[in-house]
């Protein structure tokens, strides 16, 4: 069995020389772990801490012939019929990349005689930069500022039909 002799003084060197490939990977993971234990969603991205955001919103269908299972169970008939649970809701940053995606959860009716349909979603971690497009299935997106989802709480609405 061979032996390796390090010259005197250089055993730290070697191993650090060893670790070098994983110390940014090792590095990357405290930031990760400090900021997960101060309790603020943070995510290590390019070098930087960003924070996260949920955006929490609405999109109604006004169509007298949407389909009411029950007053807590409808989706959009016809030309809504891409409207319903499950939906995808993509929210993109300014130059079109998506940054987060969630989905339109169960519909409930929001007129007594039916011809609304109201669904809520959730998209979490949300980054923050300058602009925003969310949309819902391929409605055409609604354009926010960062400033406008903050005063606006992060929670938009949007609507299809008359």
């Amino acid at each position: 069995m061979a032996s390796l002799r390090m010259p005197e003084g250089t055993r730290g060197r070697v191993l650090l020389a060893l670790m070098a490939p994983v110390l940014p990977a090792a590095v990357a993971l405290g930031v990760v772990l400090a900021a997960a234990d101060s309790g603020k969603a943070v995510a290590h991205v390019g070098g930087a801490d960003a924070e996260k955001h949920t955006i929490t919103g609405t999109m109604t269908v006004w169509d007298s012939r949407a389909h009411y299972a029950s007053k807590w169970d409808c989706s959009g008939e016809g030309g809504y019929d891409d409207i319903r649970y499950g939906t995808p809701v993509t929210v993109r940053d300014g130059t079109g990349r998506i940054i987060a995606t969630g989905s339109l959860d169960g519909g409930k009716s929001v007129e007594p005689s039916g011809g609304a349909c109201e669904f809520t979603f959730r998209v979490d971690g949300v980054p923050k930069v300058d602009f925003y497009q969310v949309e819902v299935s391929h409605r055409g997106a609604l354009t926010y500022s960062f400033s406008d989802l903050e005063t606006h709480g992060w929670s938009v609405t949007a609507s299809l039909g008359s």
